[in-house]
C-alpha cells in the first residue's frame, strides 16, 4: 500500500508505505511474514533548500537483524551559488547502528570544482572512518577528478560520471 502524497503546508508533504510479503525461506532467512512501513515527510524550504525526515520499520527475520526494526533518517540539501552541501543522516532506534554522509562542493568554473565527502558508519562495536577531498575538471559530461583518502592516505585517480 502506498498513500497519495500529502500537502502539509504549501512547502510540505508527508507519504508513507506499508508492505507485506510471504518469505520463502532459506538460508540465512526464515519463512513467514516480512512487515515493511516507511513514513516521510519533505520540506523545500526554498528553492535551494531542502530537507526528507523518514522512518522505517522492517520486521523480515534478517535485514532487521542488521538495520533494526526502527530508523529515523535525515536528508537535508542546499545549494547556494557555486556551493552545494548534502548531509545524510540514519540511526537505528533498537540497535546500535548509525551512519552520517556529508558531500560539500565549490564549483571554481564551468570546467574546476572543489568537493569533499566525509563517511562515519557505526555498526556493533565497529566503525569506519573516512573523508576526502577532490578537485575535478569537467570534459563534456565527463570529469576526471583527483582525490585523497584519509582511510588510504593516498591520492587518486577517478574518471567521474562515467558507467560501464
Amino acid at each position: 500500500l502506498q498513500s497519495e502524497s500529502i500537502r502539509l503546508d504549501s512547502r510540505s508533504s508527508l507519504t508513507s508505505t506499508f508492505t507485506v510479503r510471504q518469505l520463502a525461506g532459506g538460508q540465512n532467512a526464515g519463512g513467514g511474514l516480512a512487515l515493511l512501513a516507511n513514513a516521510t515527510v519533505s520540506r523545500q524550504f526554498s528553492n535551494d533548500v531542502g530537507a526528507v525526515l523518514g522512518y522505517d520499520f522492517t520486521r523480515d527475520g534478517y535485514a532487521d537483524q542488521f538495520q533494526g526494526q526502527h530508523r529515523l533518517s535525515l536528508t537535508a540539501n542546499a545549494r547556494v551559488g557555486a556551493f552545494s552541501l548534502m548531509l545524510s543522516g540514519a540511526r537505528s532506534l533498537d540497535i546500535v547502528r548509525e551512519s552520517l554522509y556529508a558531500d560539500v562542493g565549490f564549483k571554481l568554473s564551468n570546467q574546476w570544482r572543489l568537493g569533499s565527502q566525509y563517511t562515519l558508519e557505526r555498526f556493533a562495536g565497529s566503525q569506519f572512518l573516512d573523508y576526502n577531498f577532490l578537485i575535478g575538471y569537467r570534459m563534456g559530461w565527463k570529469e576526471i577528478g583527483i582525490t585523497w583518502s584519509y582511510r588510504t592516505k593516498r591520492l587518486g585517480l577517478q574518471v567521474l560520471n562515467v558507467a560501464f
